[in-house]
């Protein structure tokens, strides 16, 4: 039974791994995207409840970045919310502080797009340190797993 949960524990490692690996190479590539001029629309925190599966009421208060920036691409116009590449990942009061002077309300800004979906933007391109933070998590799980398969008897 330990081999199974093992299995399924290296499993869900390897799958968000995978799914964090995904979201670091869109991160270091937007370095090298073209950028328009745009404008900051909103610029707030937002809290955010997270509950766990067990959790009926309660669960724990995130704070996240609330933006809403416009910009135009060969005429056509977008909007867009994303301000780096771990805007959903929590963050420390000081980092959420740092972004809203950067990048204030009515502030004019680069807007970094996806060359061929320009729908896809950034405000700060590049990776950040929390790019890399839920990686602990994957290579716990996976860690957790291999112990579970291949040492655990129980």
């Amino acid at each position: 039974m330990s081999s199974i949960m093992g299995f399924i524990f290296i499993a869900v490692g390897g799958i968000f791994g995978t799914f964090l690996i995904v979201q670091l190479m869109k991160a270091i590539q937007s370095r090298q995207w073209p950028y328009a001029w745009g404008k900051i629309q909103k610029a707030s925190t937002r809290y955010v409840i997270v509950k766990s599966a067990a959790e009926r009421v309660g669960g724990h208060k995130s704070t996240q970045v609330d933006y809403t920036y416009t910009y135009e691409v060969n005429g056509q116009p977008y909007t867009s919310q994303r301000v780096t590449f771990s805007d959903k990942i929590v963050k420390t009061a000081g980092t959420l502080e740092k972004l809203l002077q950067e990048f204030g309300n009515g502030q004019q800004v680069k807007v970094y797009y996806k060359p061929d979906d320009p729908s896809f933007s950034v405000l700060k391109p590049g990776p950040t340190v929390y790019n890399f933070t839920p990686f602990i998590t994957a290579v716990l799980f996976i860690g957790a797993g291999i112990w579970l398969a291949f040492f655990a008897s129980f």
